[in-house]
């Protein structure tokens, strides 16, 4: 008799277990440290304003130039949380026209950001025919940042055919 014959079907089954049993433990911790590197970050968030929230902007104004009809522009404006409490947007992204005509929607990505957090406002626009020359768009975002509770963005283009 041979000796898986001769020990008892428990001891064999439990002996097949184990090396399963490790590999299933070893993923589960190889996980675990990725997901903590994955959301730990290198450098913690050090504000630039204490006590309040804060907005900035990477871009202020955008000139697009000349502009055939019919041509999609899209203008992204990233902005950030430079503060150490959260920035609210305390009402809806408005578009003024100053020249021009056919304002944008503008599309919040958040409306609301967590200290170092960053978000963008989108806006998709094209002319055609009557709607050339130039065009002159304010982009009003406001928030409760106490500095600066209404930030403006100037977008410009001139279109032709």
């Amino acid at each position: 008799m041979s000796k898986a014959q001769k020990q008892p079907a428990h001891k064999q089954a439990g002996s097949q277990r184990k090396p399963v049993i490790w590999i299933i433990g070893a993923g589960i911790i190889i996980l675990v440290i990725g997901a903590l590197l994955l959301f730990s970050s290198s450098e913690p968030y050090v504000p630039e304003v204490t006590g309040a929230p804060s907005i900035s902007v990477v871009q202020s104004r955008f000139d697009y130039g000349t502009v055939r009809y019919g041509r999609p522009v899209e203008t992204v404006v990233r902005l950030r949380n430079t503060g150490d409490e959260p920035l609210i947007f305390t009402d809806l992204p408005h578009v003024q026209v100053v020249e021009g005509c056919c304002p944008p929607q503008a599309v919040a990505s958040a409306h609301s950001l967590r200290p170092g957090e960053e978000a963008t406002v989108t806006l998709r626009f094209s002319m055609h025919e009557g709607m050339g020359g130039p065009h002159d768009f304010r982009l009003h975002l406001y928030t409760n940042d106490p500095d600066d509770p209404e930030t403006t963005i100037t977008i410009l283009s001139n279109w032709v055919a």
